[in-house]
C-alpha cells in the first residue's frame, strides 16, 4: 500500500525496509509474500532472516544491509569481512552505520574529517570488490545442493503459541533451531534454499533432494499433498 502511494509520486523510487528483525510473531513480515510484491530496495538486518530474503529475492532488487558497528575501531578482521560476505549472500549494495558521528558510534568519518582505523581497512576491500570481482560475482547464479528449507509463517506463530519463543530457553527456541540449522548447513559447506508454501504448491519440490521441516507445526494440507508427492518420487524429508 506504501509502496504504490510513493511510486505514484515518484515513478523512478526504490521502495524498502529497514531495521528488519529476525523472524517472529510480532514484526508482520512474510518475507515471501514481501519479496515478491512488495518491494524494490532492501536492508536487512542479521541471522537467518538473510537466507530467507536471500532465497526470495526478485531479480533487479537492490539488496543492502548495515555494515560498521565496530565501537571500538579496532576490529581490522570485521572491517574486511563485511562486505565479502554481504557480496556473497546475494547482495548487490553496501549501507554503512555511520558515515560521520560526533558520538562513537562507528564512523567512518571522525568529527575532525580524518578517518577512523577501520575505514581505510573498509575501503581497501571495497576498492578491491568494485575492481571487478564483485561484479563477476552478481553476475553469476547461486547453485544450491538440492535442499530446501521449509519456510513457514504459521509455524512462526505456532511456536509462539505454545511458548517456543522463550530467550531464556535455547534448547526450547524456534528462532536458535532456525539459525542453528542454517549455520550447520553453512559450516557443512551446502548452499540451501528456503521454500514456502506457494512454491510447493507450485510443484518446485522437484528441484530439490531434500526437504527439512524445521519445527514447523502447522502444515497445510496443500503443503501436507505436495510432501507426500516430493517424498513418493524419491525425495528425502528430515523433519
Amino acid at each position: 500500500w506504501l509502496r504504490d502511494i510513493i511510486k505514484a509520486q515518484i515513478p523512478q523510487a526504490r521502495v524498502g525496509i529497514s531495521g528488519t528483525p529476525r523472524p517472529n510473531s510480532y514484526s508482520g513480515h512474510d518475507w515471501w509474500q514481501l519479496m515478491q510484491e512488495a518491494l524494490d530496495h532492501l536492508s536487512g538486518y542479521g541471522g537467518i532472516q538473510r537466507e530467507l530474503q536471500r532465497s526470495f529475492l526478485r531479480p533487479g532488487t537492490f539488496y543492502s544491509t548495515f555494515l560498521g558497528y565496530d565501537y571500538k575501531d579496532n576490529s581490522e578482521q570485521r572491517a574486511r569481512y563485511g562486505p565479502w560476505d554481504l557480496l556473497l549472500h546475494g547482495a548487490n549494495g553496501i549501507n554503512y552505520y555511520t558515515l560521520m558521528s560526533n558520538t562513537l558510534n562507528c564512523p567512518l568519518l571522525r568529527p575532525d574529517g580524518s578517518f577512523s582505523r577501520h575505514a581505510r581497512w573498509f575501503f581497501e576491500e571495497v576498492a578491491q570488490l568494485r575492481a571487478g570481482t564483485a561484479g563477476e560475482i552478481m553476475l553469476g547464479r547461486y547453485a544450491h545442493d538440492g535442499i530446501a528449507v521449509h519456510y513457514s509463517p504459521p509455524s512462526v506463530h505456532g511456536a509462539t503459541a505454545v511458548g517456543l519463543f522463550d530467550p531464556r530457553d535455547r534448547l526450547r527456541n524456534y528462532q536458535t533451531n532456525l539459525t542453528n540449522l542454517g549455520t550447520i548447513l553453512q559450516e557443512c559447506h551446502y548452499q540451501y534454499d528456503f521454500i514456502h508454501q506457494d512454491q510447493m504448491v507450485a510443484g518446485e519440490l522437484q528441484n530439490y533432494r531434500v526437504l527439512i521441516l524445521p519445527w514447523s507445526s502447522c502444515v497445510s494440507a496443500a503443503e501436507a499433498e505436495a510432501i507426500e508427492r516430493f517424498v513418493r518420487s524419491g525425495g528425502i524429508l528430515v523433519a
